[in-house]
């Protein structure tokens, strides 16, 4: 019950102390079906790509395998939405983000397995 608030502020104290600014919040509204569904919104200020899929990880539930090379030639991402919008926006945009920034996320045969790689450093995404 208290799992997963206790990990976010665990994960933005974290954050804090590595000197960037990320700061999910969680909200819940109904939604057409019935279903509450979760509205957040998010703000990442400089924060590296490890930050970021940090925060993705936490957002979806999913593994991510990492290109070793994954920091190359990478710039600090901000992303800023300030209005709470339902989760699976904001997975979408997080995703938009990376991949303006080169970092491309590929689902992996496993289920809940998405392979994580810098394209600027020249590997092939299918690998």
């Amino acid at each position: 019950m208290f799992r997963r608030p206790f990990a976010f502020l665990l994960l933005g104290m974290m954050i804090q102390l590595s000197g960037t600014k990320a700061q999910p919040v969680v909200e819940t509204s109904a939604s057409p079906s019935g279903a509450p569904e979760a509205l957040s919104s998010f703000q990442a200020i400089n924060a590296s790509v490890d930050t970021i899929l940090m925060q993705y990880e936490q957002l979806t539930g999913k593994v991510l395998i990492k290109d070793s090379n994954l920091a190359a030639n990478a710039l600090p991402i901000t992303i800023s939405v300030p209005q709470p919008v339902p989760r699976s926006e904001l997975v979408r945009l997080i995703e938009a983000s990376l991949l303006l920034n080169n970092i491309v996320l590929i689902p992996a045969q496993e289920p809940n397995t998405v392979k994580v790689i810098n394209i600027n450093t020249g590997k092939n995404p299918r690998s």
